[in-house]
């Protein structure tokens, strides 16, 4: 399995469980890999180990995203747009083993395939934004 389609998985893991208390994470991460049984033990923990690490850095990546998003703030964003945006400012700031560009690009193709038209623009902006705030 590839890193996009990973990247699938744990969108729509941290998409479900922005919806419950910090408290049920690994249980919600336990039941919802149950039910996708065609993943093998080494991308479970991969998977695994990606949704944590956007989970600890959750109230990091938002500060970025509300210093960052003119006009936004997280409480207004979309649960997708949200869940993409802070997947690929975690690769951006916690991932360094991820080029800028290919998180990027993959936090737009997810916004084309989980969200609605005006997404991914909306996202390829913010993105670069906090990228070239950071250089």
């Amino acid at each position: 399995m590839k890193r996009r389609e990973a990247r699938e998985y744990i969108l729509q893991i941290l998409f479900q469980i922005d919806f419950h208390p910090r408290e049920e994470f690994e249980e919600k991460i336990n039941l919802y890999l149950q039910c996708n049984d065609n993943l093998d033990e080494e991308m479970k923990e991969f998977i695994i180990s990606y949704a944590e690490g956007v989970a600890s850095h959750v109230d990091e990546i938002d500060d970025i995203l509300n210093k960052k998003a003119k006009g936004w703030k997280t409480t207004r964003m979309s649960n997708a747009d949200l869940t993409i945006l802070r997947i690929a400012v975690y690769e951006i700031s916690f991932m360094k083993d991820v080029p800028v560009s290919i998180s990027i690009n993959e936090a737009v193709e997810l916004a084309k395939k989980y969200s609605d038209d005006s997404s991914p623009s909306f996202i390829n902006a913010l993105l670069g934004d906090i990228v070239n705030t950071d250089n």
